[in-house]
Order: C-alpha cells, then structure tokens, then sequence
C-alpha cells in the first residue's frame, strides 16, 4: 500500500457503503519525515527536496510504487465530491465525521460554526 492511513475496506456501522464515493484530499509528509528523507536522500547522493510539499508530490510520482511507499506519507480527507446514495449528508462537518468514521483520517483542528460571527 503507498500510503498507508488510506483504508484498504471502508466500515460503516450506520449506513451501507455507498457504491459511487469521491474523497477529496491532501497527501502531506510530515516534517520529521521529510528531514530524515533528506538526510538519506544526501547520504546516498541524490538530489534532496526543496520543501515537505514537493517531498510528498516528487514522491506520487514516481513510476515503480515502493519508492512511495517507503517514504513518511499521509492522506488526509476534506471533503466528498461525489457519494450516491448520499445518506443525507448535508452539511461539511456530518460529511467529514462520516469519513472519519469509514476509516479516513482528517485534519485535527476543526470548529464547528453555527454563524458567520462565530467564523470571524
């Protein structure tokens, strides 16, 4: 598996899983991950990245998958473009507790905001 807190089997306890689901995010690698990752990549002789971001993307990249699946990367959910049945997920915040609870990770902080007053 090349990233590996991406769920091989989506769970549900509350509804069946859907049979058309899109989940929008972001794979990062995480500081510590990248500093070692350079470290090797330097001791070897090969080129080092530039930042975390182009660690992560150079990373996807790569033709031969165990390359990627080596390397510190971590997928994390914002959203669902496309779920059918949908389950009647209306709001941001029922859709990311829902990914959460079929296994995918999200980003921790997170507020839950009734009003535009609360936002700002």
């Amino acid at each position: 598996k090349t990233i590996r807190n991406l769920p091989k089997v989506l769970h549900s306890d509350h509804f069946e899983i859907p049979r058309l689901l899109e989940v929008r995010g972001e794979v990062l690698m995480p500081k510590s991950g990248f500093e070692k990752l350079n470290a090797e990549q330097e001791a070897k002789g090969d080129k080092t990245f530039a930042n975390p971001r182009n660690a992560a993307a150079g990373s996807l990249r790569q033709l031969d998958p165990n390359i990627a699946a080596a390397r510190p990367l971590a997928f994390y959910a914002y959203g669902i473009a496309q779920c059918e049945p949908n389950h009647g997920l209306t709001t941001m915040h029922d859709s990311l507790q829902w990914l959460i609870k079929l296994g995918f990770e999200i980003a921790e902080r997170q507020y839950l905001c009734n009003s535009i007053q609360e936002v700002q």
